[in-house]
């Protein structure tokens, strides 16, 4: 890596943009779908379903987050969030009897806030089996070997922790205090579950990280037995002002500090053979090997096709030919409106035909690294990627290296603006 070239052109090209987990992104959803499109699309499902499934319960608030969630150690609000899950997917499956699962997505807030009663109460609710692929977000602080032990009998394919950073100094400033000691025989545990791939999430941009800060990170927990990390940039979430600065003075690094924490993060991931996959997706060459990139979805990068996304709980997103409905974000609106079997959404979007095609350019790009060259105008901005060698000119295509997989935010806004134009 020549780090001083890629600091200086992450800099050059800085700018707000989305993560393309879907398209189009939520501010150009125009909220036209009536709820009887949305049941004709549950109804035409044919074959299986991915699921998605929001735990929005937290022990404590981490003040750089931004999802919703739901912070309480009221225990007794698990069994009524538990009936109002079932209520929503029993509705679906009254629509279309022939459903079944594909796979199941827990998110968070912290899923693990849930006992093991309480989870086997809602694998059972969903119609989980022993067969059943499952990716689980996990609170490190509170992984229990009750917990593995009853995760040992699943296919668990992937768990994901939330570190952050190793440093106890930022890890206490946004209220996360936890013990890397601790943290190190968490992943080791965790190793019981066989052939998981256990992903570290870490963020940069936190108050007081050092540019070493993730770069110790990523060595420690790769020795651990993380397989794959996950690097997030702090998104500055300005309603949470309030609660940000009463664990302290809450100010965010630069933009310079935080690309050098970054590269930190970078110049470990490359020494450890760590293989970048997009979007600050890393993974151990070696598992690299063994899976084979697919599409990217609300969830992220998996490895196999997800035609049809159903969403349960709180802000829960779904996709179904091409069709987007976001479920009521507020909690207890939530769960008045599933336990009286009411679709009632509050955001929705059906894709035009060209929305369809963008987004399947995207997914191709992701998986091929190739641009083909009618795709992309020949735009200043282009000129430029061309010229800092962002993308590589070939014959027919341009091309995305190491290099160009940390430019995939600005690669993608200029296609997605390219083939609108069209």
């Amino acid at each position: 890596m020549d780090e001083q070239r890629l600091y200086e052109n992450l800099l050059k090209y800085h700018s707000a943009g989305g993560r393309f987990t879907y398209f189009p992104r939520k501010s150009q959803w125009e909220n036209k779908v009536e709820i009887s499109q949305i049941e004709h699309s549950i109804k035409n499902i044919k074959g299986s379903a991915y699921l998605y499934v929001h735990i929005p319960f937290c022990q404590s608030l981490c003040t750089f987050c931004g999802c919703n969630i739901k912070v309480t150690s009221d225990r007794d609000l698990v069994e009524h969030y538990i009936e109002a899950i079932k209520a929503q997917w029993q509705h679906y499956l009254e629509l279309n009897p022939t459903l079944e699962l594909q796979g199941v997505y827990f998110g968070g807030g912290s899923p693990n806030f849930l006992g093991v009663k309480d989870l086997d109460l809602l694998f059972d609710t969903l119609g989980v089996t022993k067969k059943t692929p499952i990716i689980l977000e996990l609170d490190p602080r509170r992984v229990q070997e009750t917990l593995i032990d009853f995760l040992k009998s699943y296919n668990v394919e992937r768990v994901i922790l939330g570190l952050q950073d190793i440093d106890r100094k930022v890890l206490k400033q946004v209220n996360r205090d936890q013990d890397q000691e601790e943290m190190s025989a968490v992943i080791h545990a965790l190793k019981q579950l066989k052939g998981v791939d256990i992903t570290a999430e870490l963020i940069y941009g936190l108050p007081h990280q050092q540019k070493q800060n993730l770069e110790k990170a990523v060595e420690f927990y790769s020795q651990c037995g993380i397989t794959s990390f996950q690097l997030y940039p702090l998104a500055p979430v300005p309603w949470q002002k309030a609660s940000q600065n009463a664990f302290g003075v809450y100010c965010p690094l630069s933009t310079k500090e935080l690309y050098e924490v970054y590269l930190g993060a970078i110049k470990a991931l490359e020494k450890l053979n760590f293989e970048h996959i997009n979007f600050g997706h890393w993974q151990q060459s070696e598992l690299s090997k063994r899976t084979s990139f697919q599409n990217r979805t609300i969830m992220g990068n998996m490895n196999y096709t997800i035609d049809s996304l159903i969403g349960l709980g709180p802000s829960a997103i779904s996709k179904l030919e091409g069709l987007f409905f976001q479920n009521e974000s507020i909690y207890d609106k939530y769960l008045f409106q599933a336990k009286q079997r009411k679709l009632n959404f509050q955001m929705t979007h059906r894709q035009s035909e060209q929305e369809k095609e963008i987004d399947q350019r995207i997914n191709e790009i992701l998986i091929t690294k190739r641009i083909p060259k009618s795709l992309l105008q020949k735009s200043e901005l282009t000129q430029l990627m061309l010229r800092d060698k962002v993308i590589i000119e070939s014959q027919n295509d341009y091309l995305i290296d190491s290099f160009g997989l940390h430019f995939l935010k600005y690669i993608l806004e200029e296609l997605t603006r390219s083939l609108a134009s069209k």
